[in-house]
């Protein structure tokens, strides 16, 4: 049995035009009288979206957009551990590397924006590390993470590199006594 509600029609949409990225946030609002607001799904429709989703995953293994949305979906359940979460966000991301520098900023900030709404601590780390892994180390890429998660991993990242410079400096120190 197969519901087609309109997020169903979302995810066609999506597995027609899979870097149509634009498309791939409507997934986690709700929707009013056809119109989107700003308040995220809440876990029972997150449940509901990973069945419908997990059906067309099936016909579709490799879509940019499912995939990102399946892992992401997943993460916000607590099953990022899934065959369906880390292992198709992160793929996802792979992809998203390639698409032009405004869209990756774009997705991030979307991402990030949903993120600080609906994920906690574990689930904020998980995402910081996924995307610090796949998508970029830079430091301004981590500040921003950090800024908007408030994450161990991002932190920790960026602090170790403050730690390196230090450790630098003194042996720079050292070596002039």
């Amino acid at each position: 049995y197969f519901r087609f509600s309109n997020k169903s029609h979302i995810f066609q949409y999506i597995a027609d035009n899979p870097e149509d990225y634009k498309k791939w946030f409507e997934i986690f609002y709700i929707f009013q009288d056809a119109i989107q607001t700003d308040e995220i799904i809440d876990t029972k429709e997150t449940q509901n979206l990973i069945g419908t989703l997990s059906r067309f995953l099936e016909s579709y293994m490799h879509n940019t957009g499912l995939d990102f949305i399946s892992g992401f979906l997943r993460l916000i359940v607590n099953e990022y551990g899934h065959i369906d979460g880390k292992a198709r966000f992160e793929s996802s991301l792979n992809e998203i590397k390639t698409f032009d520098q405004n869209a990756q900023d774009d997705i991030v900030r979307n991402v990030l924006n949903i993120a600080q709404k609906v994920l906690n601590k574990e689930q904020r780390n998980l995402l910081s590390k996924s995307l610090t892994d796949n998508l970029s180390k830079d430091k301004d890429f981590l500040y921003k993470i950090y800024d908007k998660l408030s994450d161990d991993n991002s932190l920790f990242v960026v602090s170790s590199d403050f730690l390196n410079r230090i450790n630098e400096i003194k042996k720079k120190i050292e070596v002039k006594k």
